[in-house]
C-alpha cells in the first residue's frame, strides 16, 4: 500500500466547497492506520510466511 504525499498545491473540496487542508499529521495518522490495519490482517491470517511456495508445499 502506498500512501502518497499531496502536493503543495493540491487541496481538495468538501461537499460544502469549502477547501480541505492536508497536514503532515494527517500524513502519519494514515500511515500508521495503514501500517496497523496490515498487521492485523496479517496477524489474523497466520502471518506473511503462509502464502510463500515452501509453506504450500507441506
Amino acid at each position: 500500500m502506498l500512501i502518497e504525499s499531496p502536493s503543495h498545491g493540491f487541496s481538495g473540496k468538501t461537499d460544502h466547497g469549502e477547501a480541505v487542508v492536508h497536514t503532515p499529521e494527517m500524513l502519519i495518522d494514515a500511515q500508521l492506520i495503514c501500517h496497523q490495519t496490515a498487521l492485523q490482517f496479517l496477524a489474523a491470517k497466520g502471518g506473511r510466511s503462509s502464502w510463500t511456495p515452501a509453506r504450500n508445499q507441506r
